[in-house]
């Protein structure tokens, strides 16, 4: 027995250098504008108006506020761990089980992107992994109280890493209570009071971020203007410009004396440093408003209607849209990562200007690996699919691929409302590309299954 944890936890080492193979090919891990933020939030301790502080947290400690290489690693590793634990709900016999594991982290390494989002120094690693706990603490919850509250610690941080993560499980969570109603045989595995308890942690995401806010003197919030992103949404459908149009001969908004030069995109309101934002004072001026003037867009047919229109538009984008990879624009010293780098990993700064990224490596060479992974994302939507509606075996596997594609509807929705990118639905889509692994080892194989 403890040979075979001996060689277990080998095989997730190894699994875990093995996802780690961009960051190790790039020179150094994978940064994005972003990434700057985060460093100085979790070294200065400050909570930033644009996103949660907790990413910046894990970022400091797991660095040992030595090497961001220590980042990345415990990325791999908790990732690594996830992907053993779940293969070993399928193969329960250990020989099995680390040939299925191993042949299955290889074929995700050449057929997804879940290196690449191993490798990058964003938040976005801990999408697919908040979901894969909160599945653990449904349905294989520790019968051991400290480790459920351990576990539940984890989950609870984790899914405070980004804005998208608890609204995208309360969805799946709500078409799960759904689904319910319907004589489903994998849902049988789903008891009401399972579903009550995976419901109460997902609600304590919307007080643990504020807390955790709080204490760090951000307030009591999730995001202290959160209401600007919804603003650059309503800048990009149009629907703001619509509604200053219809107000401004009656009402004295600041934005009035710029209604007629709003800017196209949402993405040049929020970050372009000549937008309208920023003559008008920045992210912490005029929050009321704004407040008031998305209020007003969501309770007017008219308003509404533009932005229904605009929000099925940026559906199609997210249908049509999985690149990894549209971050590795050339990040050096004058850029948020390189201040960062320079001001908390001052040793490392030579070893990040030398890297590939930084000498503009990647968007030459991204087009093709795209056109890779999203063959197989798609063919492995088909695959989990097919198994979900005409398979009558492994109900613990139906389950997982159920809950996974509400899930990752939700995270669509989600995402939708908000923003634009096209790494919301790729850092997801690794985890279809698993299962779908998964499903056809399993029926290929002559593997002993648990339960069977």
């Amino acid at each position: 027995m403890k040979y075979n944890r001996l060689i277990g936890v080998l095989c997730i080492l190894l699994a875990a250098f093995g996802l780690l193979n961009p960051a190790f090919y790039n020179g150094y891990p994978m940064v994005y504008s972003d990434t700057g933020a985060y460093i100085a939030s979790g070294f200065e301790g400050t909570v930033p108006g644009d996103r949660p502080i907790t990413y910046g947290l894990f970022l400091r400690h797991s660095s040992l506020a030595a090497s961001l290489w220590f980042t990345v690693i415990s990325q791999a590793l908790l990732l690594s761990a996830l992907l053993y634990y779940f293969i070993g709900k399928v193969w329960s016999e250990p020989k099995a089980r680390l040939r299925a594991f191993l042949g299955s982290t290889v074929l995700l390494i050449l057929g997804s992107g879940i290196s690449y989002f191993a490798s990058l120094l964003m938040a976005d690693i801990f999408t697919p992994v908040s979901f894969l706990i909160l599945f653990i603490l449904i349905f294989d919850a520790p019968k051991n109280k400290v480790y459920f509250g351990l576990l539940s610690l984890v989950y609870l941080f984790v899914t405070s890493t980004h804005l998208t993560h608890a609204p995208a499980h309360l969805a799946m969570l709500l078409a799960l209570a759904l689904l319910k109603l319907f004589p489903l045989r994998f849902l049988e595995l789903l008891t009401w009071r399972k579903w009550a308890i995976g419901l109460a942690l997902v609600m304590l995401n919307f007080l643990f971020l504020p807390a955790v806010h709080y204490y760090y003197n951000g307030g009591f919030v999730s995001s202290k203007n959160g209401h600007i992103f919804f603003t650059a949404r309503m800048v990009e459908n149009g629907a703001l410009k619509a509604l200053l149009a219809d107000e401004c001969d009656h009402e004295n908004y600041a934005l009035c004396a710029y209604k007629d030069s709003l800017p196209i995109y949402g993405s040049d309101f929020l970050w372009q440093p000549s937008s309208v934002l920023y003559k008008l004072g920045g992210w912490g001026e005029h929050a009321a408003e704004y407040k008031h003037l998305n209020k007003q867009i969501f309770t007017h047919v008219k308003y509404l209607q533009i932005y229904l229109r605009h929000f099925y538009g940026v559906a199609l984008f997210h249908l049509s849209e999985h690149n990894v990879g549209e971050e590795l624009i050339p990040m050096g010293l004058n850029t948020p990562p390189g201040w960062e780098i320079d001001n908390h990993f001052k040793e490392e700064l030579p070893r990040f200007l030398a890297a590939k990224q930084a000498n503009d490596y990647w968007p030459s060479k991204i087009a093709a690996i795209n056109n890779w992974v999203y063959f197989v994302f798609i063919l492995s939507l088909l695959v989990v699919l097919l198994e979900l509606v005409f398979s009558k075996s492994n109900l613990y596997l139906k389950l997982l691929i159920c809950c996974s594609l509400l899930f990752y509807l939700g995270n669509f929705f989600v995402v939708c409302i908000a923003s634009s990118a096209s790494r919301y639905n790729s850092r997801l889509d690794w985890l279809i590309v698993f299962l779908a692994i998964v499903v056809v080892m399993d029926r290929l194989g002559n593997l002993k299954r648990l339960g069977n």
